[in-house]
């Protein structure tokens, strides 16, 4: 039995060193990060409440989830997905906007190299 390549020593999974050095690019951006605390606040704020409604609906009504045949987290996700929509669309919009420029950054670095080096050939310097 041989075991998965990311628990050997000194191995990484590849998502995580592309997902690590993405985050820090986007948390270069102050709209994104602020975008980003805004969105995890209420994500919080919300699944409380929700829990906590959720608990004085299950003292009313116990039967309420087999009735509508939807289980207590399923419920908890679909009403903090509801109360943050505005926020998550927010953070969808600063996430795009962000990505944007980094890629348009990356765009104009790829087209200077391509005119100081007479077109397409490769320079490792560059």
């Amino acid at each position: 039995m041989s075991r998965p390549s990311d628990t050997k020593y000194f191995a990484l999974s590849p998502d995580y060193i592309d997902g690590a050095s993405r985050i820090e690019t986007l948390n270069a951006n102050d709209e994104y990060k602020a975008a980003k605390q805004i969105h995890t606040m209420c994500q919080i704020y919300a699944a409380a409440y929700n829990e906590t409604m959720l608990l004085r609906l299950e003292k009313e009504k116990p039967e309420f989830f087999e009735e509508n045949n939807i289980s207590k987290k399923e419920l908890v996700v679909h009403l903090t997905n509801n109360m943050c929509l505005k926020e998550n669309k927010y953070h969808s919009l600063a996430y795009r906007n962000a990505m944007v420029g980094i890629k348009e950054k990356q765009h104009l670095n790829e087209e200077i190299r391509r005119l100081s080096n007479d077109g397409d050939r490769f320079h490792p310097y560059m």
